[in-house]
């Protein structure tokens, strides 16, 4: 049985890949496993922005770091996100 470290990867390997499909199911299975994982929140809200835009993945981001306040890859894509947006 895959963990969750192994599905948040092949959703980031999917999603470098341009399968986006297979990176929300993998990302919904690493967090299925291990609920509040913060790379598989972080993944679901990189996502949410290429597929939904800024605004739609801003609460993402946020679930990510309430569970990681100190989670540095996602401080800094939150701080991108809410540039741009």
């Amino acid at each position: 049985a895959a963990d969750a470290v192994t599905w948040t990867d092949f959703g980031r390997f999917s999603m470098l890949r341009g399968d986006i499909g297979t990176a929300f199911t993998a990302a919904q299975a690493a967090l299925a496993i291990r609920p509040g994982y913060t790379p598989a929140l972080l993944l679901t809200a990189e996502l949410v922005r290429g597929r939904d835009g800024l605004l739609a993945a801003l609460p993402r981001y946020e679930a990510a770091l309430a569970r990681d306040p100190g989670d540095y890859a996602t401080l800094i894509d939150y701080a991108a996100t809410l540039g741009e947006a």
